[in-house]
């Protein structure tokens, strides 16, 4: 007679309680002698019957089954649900190790009513946390008391020349054709909609508020980007602006319209920006940034949204990231998310959106911006050897953006002329801005020794003197392009990009002339800098009338005469219009000037690629003493901020101590 096989048997541990294992159904099927066992037939009957019912129960010695205590609820409910310890003892059925209900840490959770959604999940009788948007706890307690519900209607706009429906595309053109490629700012689809129903209506129906301001804001840029100063006005799309504020002063109506709130808050910001109002764009730009990730927009997409609306909620996040980073740095104060927390994707190609090559482009710089704020600027103390390599990780990942370029983006300085287009203009200016940023601080170590006669001490290191020279190479290669978008007639007038890209060139030139007083280039390179702001200067722009007057203060105070840099080389006038193929309705009266150049000739030919050097950075650190280059960057006497002006000031203070 055949031996009839025992019952497999289920093992549970007499008298104890696994706390690692959430105080469910315990045991292995290995059969122990000495122990008590169940049979397997049994306990899966008991696994059905609590799968049903939802609730956490831990078997006794003699097989009664009963509720955990409720300190053990308790702790199984912050880490796990039932179902997923009952999983586990599946796995371990099937000759798999047991294993924990994966915890799920995120910082979602720490919001109490966040995780009041997560113990209601455990139950089966509520959704999970993973189905509703990240980021997004229930709302039925925000709003008991019904306050600043968000009006349905509001007054028109109070302006007397409100533009023709025509005049009205043609400013949405500007902005989508001259900023559209590198930023997403808004939906042209969504928005071209909303403005013929607008201009259907008349202007003087009234309509929603926040909408109302985007279409004032739009304007605003669009006439900003023209070039085109009205009468009575301080700045080219001021009274639209103006008006526009109106309808956001509540940042509670602003949160309640969701995506459209953060596109107003980001036009807003990238008004004040050009417009020299740094600080309040900062301002604006983390408005935006706190109402898009209250949306989760910073985290993937919630599936069940359309996947145009995804890929716009998409772009829009970058956006609104990059122009609060760089405001961060420009503004010289910290970024409002860290990287870490960002788990969005990159943007993607689709049917009716630009391509995502710029876009995509225009994010890895802003992200390494953000990491030059927070490793060489940042107050976290760091080891002389964490310094140095991150200082390495950010040159080589400036390196590999440079040469990881689209090829439709690509700019060959050795073609004479060189030509550009707005959109790879303003890559390579943001991009060389960056390189400028990081490696900025090696030429403010040798001025400062120069100008307080320590320039003989000693011979500075082949590493220190290649870091000096990155920097200059990127201030002329930023010359070189804003000198060839004032040939072709495409330099923005009123632009932040290109103001603040020549004034941070020209600081660069001014160092560079202090530690080589010898090198003809430096006097030509601050000559054809202040050519450039006096351009700007002539169509309008006050800020570079400033910035213009800051430059030359600067050469004063390091000895630079002012015969050295004499206006003596004429430049050809620019247009009014920072656009490609766009001729703005009005022109501003330019002063008659010297008879132009007749050319647009780089200030040098650029022998070798941007950062080439790079590909040797390991060599050349370990030829530098690691506490020489440490205290290049973190000198107590010379504190940065990696603005030019906060920058300077701390140099000045240095000089004349």
């Amino acid at each position: 007679m055949a031996t009839q096989k025992p019952s497999p048997v289920y093992e549970t541990s007499r008298g104890r309680q696994d706390s690692d294992s959430m105080h469910c159904l315990q045991g292995t099927q290995d059969q122990v002698l000495g122990r008590t066992t169940v049979p397997l037939l049994y306990v899966q009957d008991l696994e059905r019957r609590l799968e049903l019912q939802g609730q956490t129960y831990t078997i006794t010695d003699d097989r009664r089954v009963t509720p955990a205590a409720s300190w053990q609820s308790d702790e199984a409910d912050a880490n796990s649900s039932a179902a997923g310890s009952l999983s586990a003892i599946r796995d371990s059925q099937n000759g798999m190790d047991m294993t924990e209900a994966a915890i799920e840490t995120d910082m979602v959770l720490s919001s109490s009513s966040t995780f009041s959604t997560h113990i209601k999940a455990i139950s089966g009788n509520a959704p999970l946390l993973t189905s509703r948007p990240r980021g997004r706890p229930s709302k039925l307690s925000d709003n008991a008391y019904g306050l600043l519900q968000q009006p349905d209607k509001v007054r028109p706009p109070n302006i007397i020349d409100w533009p023709t429906e025509e005049e009205s595309q043609q400013l949405v053109y500007t902005v989508t054709n001259s900023i559209g490629n590198i930023q997403h700012l808004f939906d042209p689809r969504s928005f071209s909609d909303r403005l013929a129903a607008f201009y259907d209506r008349e202007q003087s129906a009234t309509v929603h508020g926040i909408s109302t301001a985007e279409i004032l804001m739009v304007f605003a840029v669009g006439k900003l980007l023209q070039g085109v100063i009205d009468e009575n006005e301080p700045f080219p799309g001021f009274k639209f602006f103006s008006e526009a504020l109106k309808y956001v002063s509540n940042l509670c109506h602003v949160h309640a319209a969701g995506a459209l709130g953060v596109e107003v808050m980001g036009l807003i910001a990238f008004y004040l920006q050009c417009a020299d109002r740094k600080d309040d764009a900062y301002l604006y730009a983390g408005m935006g940034l706190r109402i898009a990730i209250l949306m989760g927009l910073h985290r993937n997409s919630d599936a069940s949204i359309m996947r145009s609306e995804k890929n716009h909620r998409n772009r829009l996040w970058w956006t609104i990231y990059m122009q609060e980073r760089r405001l961060a740095a420009a503004t010289g104060n910290p970024p409002g998310i860290q990287d870490e927390a960002i788990t969005a994707n990159y943007p993607e190609d689709f049917p009716g959106f630009a391509s995502p090559a710029p876009l995509t482009v225009n994010i890895t710089v802003a992200k390494t911006t953000g990491q030059i704020l927070q490793i060489i600027y940042g107050q976290k103390a760091q080891t002389q050897q964490s310094f140095i390599k991150g200082v390495q990780g950010i040159l080589v990942s400036l390196h590999q953006i440079s040469t990881s370029m689209p090829q439709e983006l690509i700019l060959e300085f050795s073609d004479k002329p060189l030509a550009v287009t707005r959109t790879n203009a303003t890559l390579y200016l943001m991009l060389y801005q960056t390189i400028m940023l990081a490696t900025r601080p090696t030429l403010l170590y040798l001025a400062g020794k120069i100008v307080k006669g320590q320039g003989n001490e000693e011979t500075p290191s082949q590493t220190l003197h290649q870091f000096a020279k990155t920097c200059i190479d990127a201030a002329q290669r930023s010359l070189a392009i804003l000198r060839t978008l004032q040939h072709q007639q495409l330099i923005a007038n009123f632009g932040f990009f290109d103001l603040d890209a020549i004034f941070s060139a020209a600081f660069v030139f001014v160092l560079a002339g202090t530690i080589y007083p010898n090198k003809e280039s430096c006097w030509r390179d601050i000559n054809l800098a202040l050519d450039v702001l006096d351009q700007l200067s002539l169509h309008g722009n006050k800020a570079s009338s400033n910035r213009r007057a800051d430059i030359l203060q600067m050469c004063d105070h390091l000895g630079i005469s002012r015969e050295q840099v004499a206006h003596t080389a004429p430049v050809e006038p620019t247009s009014t219009s920072a656009v490609e193929h766009i001729q703005p309705n009005a022109h501003i009266a330019v002063p008659a000037m010297e008879q132009p150049i007749q050319d647009n000739t780089t200030p040098l030919n650029f022998s070798e690629p941007a950062l080439n050097w790079v590909n040797n950075i390991d060599e050349l650190l370990l030829e530098q003493d690691p506490h020489d280059f440490y205290s290049l960057y973190c000198n107590d006497g010379l504190p940065l901020a990696g603005t030019v002006e906060t920058d300077w000031e701390a140099l000045e203070r240095q000089i004349f101590c």
